[in-house]
């Protein structure tokens, strides 16, 4: 009886992980476009808070460290910076939950990612494209500069998606709704 008892416990947790893969793989992610905005009207603050967005790539910010900095020089006459600041590096992963905040200036969406004043970023429309990308000026000299919070950050374009990267969500695709039950068996 022990060993019923066993394979029948078993056999419920072999279920409930089958059924919670299938229930999971149900929610596919794709980019959030102007069009999906319009289908779905969703225009307002309160409809866009509801969503759960998501980065499309990693988005790397390395701090601009601004004002002067003391140095001393070595016996042969080099220059030795004395500087005891720390420069910040923030790493996004790819597939980084995100918040609604607010709509910006140009129409932008303003999401976040932690809390903080101004701890933002913006993703916009371009002209080209139905996506809501990373909205960067990528014609800065010195490469492109965002705030975020109350510093400014230098957007690594090499290591990171950079301009690239767009917002996702979250839509469960009615094409591979499954729905799943455990069959017992039949006794004689």
């Amino acid at each position: 009886m022990t060993k019923f008892v066993e394979k029948t416990t078993i056999m419920k947790l072999i279920a409930i992980i089958i059924s919670a893969f299938f229930l999971g793989s149900c929610a596919v992610k794709e980019a959030y476009t102007k069009e999906l905005m319009e289908k779905y009207a969703i225009d307002t603050d309160a409809e866009m808070r509801k969503l759960q967005f998501f980065t499309s790539g990693t988005i790397i910010l390395d701090e601009v460290l601004t004002g002067s900095q003391e140095f001393r020089t070595d016996e042969n006459g080099v220059i030795i910076p004395n500087s005891s600041k720390v420069k910040e590096k923030i790493i996004i992963p790819a597939n980084t939950k995100c918040i609604f905040e607010e709509f910006g200036e140009k129409n932008q969406i303003m999401v976040r990612f932690e809390e903080g004043k101004g701890k933002m970023l913006a993703f916009n429309v371009t002209p080209n494209n139905k996506r809501y990308y990373l909205d960067v000026q990528t014609n800065q000299t010195g490469g492109p500069t965002i705030q975020y919070g109350k510093k400014t950050f230098k957007v690594d374009l090499l290591n990171s998606g950079g301009t690239s990267v767009y917002l996702l969500i979250s839509k469960i695709n009615p094409r591979t709704r499954t729905r799943g039950r455990v069959v017992r068996g039949m006794k004689v």
